[in-house]
């Protein structure tokens, strides 16, 4: 999908998956139930303002086949546009077309006019160069996190068991699978690797009073 980027206020990683899981919650999804973010969407456009933006107005309309712009948000009025081919797709849980409409709901929950454009010139965008304040990214990030929040990823990170059990889009599974284990690589890299009292693989990684290994799964507490 070809988009221009916007700078936006800053959102973390953390923030932003805290902030779709809260999301989540409000459709009343189980930790097994997929989320069928066409559906979400109409319940939040009837039910749920979005601060002084106010109502969402859905409007489902012919973009013609467009494949650059299958939606677009409208912040005054504030207005979510999706091409009545990917919503009727979503309705029916195809996984590329529930992503494309829980992209634009994170454009909606998150931005408004404030925002703004990043510059053409490619020297000018090295001074907003962090991702975070990267309206595209913040909307990858929080919509990744909606469909496949962290819970399932605990339960296995593999991407053919996402797209298959989950009915997740291939893409959103690939980033999220990535983010999982990089994040569970930086939980342990300040963390000192010693012998597992049970298995006694060199396995077990300490954070000063527990030690757990990662082979078994056991836990003790350090002697000191």
């Amino acid at each position: 999908m070809t988009r221009r980027d916007h700078y936006a206020d800053f959102y973390s990683q953390t923030a932003l998956e805290r902030s779709a899981l809260e999301f989540r919650k409000l459709a009343n999804r189980s930790q097994h139930g997929n989320l069928n973010v066409a559906d979400f969407v109409e319940q939040l456009a009837a039910n749920r303002p979005f601060g002084t933006k106010g109502l969402l107005v859905l409007k489902v309309d012919d973009f013609l086949d467009s494949k650059d712009y299958p939606g677009f948000v409208r912040y005054s009025p504030f207005e979510m546009h999706i091409d009545q081919r990917v919503w009727q797709k979503a309705k029916k849980g195809d996984a590329e077309c529930n992503a494309i409409v829980a992209h634009e709901l994170a454009h909606a929950i998150l931005h408004d006019n404030a925002d703004r454009n990043y510059s053409d010139d490619p020297e000018a965008r090295l001074k907003y160069a962090t991702k975070e304040y990267s309206s595209e990214w913040q909307a990858i990030t929080w919509s990744d996190a909606l469909i496949c929040p962290e819970y399932l990823l605990e339960k296995d990170s593999a991407v053919d068991v996402l797209i298959e059990w989950h009915n997740i889009d291939k893409d959103v599974a690939a980033r999220r699978a990535t983010a999982f284990r990089e994040n569970k690589a930086r939980s342990h890299q300040n963390k000192c690797v010693t012998f597992c009292s049970s298995c006694g693989q060199l396995s077990a990684f300490s954070n000063g009073i527990t030690r757990t290994c990662m082979d078994c799964g056991h836990r003790d507490l350090n002697k000191f």
